[in-house]
């Protein structure tokens, strides 16, 4: 693990709105990103996202990816806000 990539997870971990930090990465580092991140960090930054931002994000996953995040929606009750 290099230490910028621990410093970007620690930034978004320490953040009292972690979506914010999460989202201000490109794109295409989200799902590395995400996929690293503590449960709990995760579920903030699920929590804390918009609706757009879970689309762009499910968007860009691959069919198992998005079975494993959409799973973790679901036990966070977040689903519906990237399903609907």
């Amino acid at each position: 693990m290099d230490s910028q990539s621990e410093d970007v997870r620690e930034t978004i971990a320490m953040s009292p709105d972690p979506s914010e930090p999460f989202a201000a990465l490109p794109e295409q580092e989200w799902r590395d990103v995400f996929l690293t991140l503590a449960e709990d960090v995760r579920a903030a930054v699920a929590a804390d996202m918009s609706r757009s931002r879970l689309e762009a994000f499910v968007d860009r996953l691959d069919p198992d990816e998005i079975t494993d995040v959409l799973g973790f929606f679901v036990f966070l009750g977040l689903a519906g806000a990237v399903l609907l």
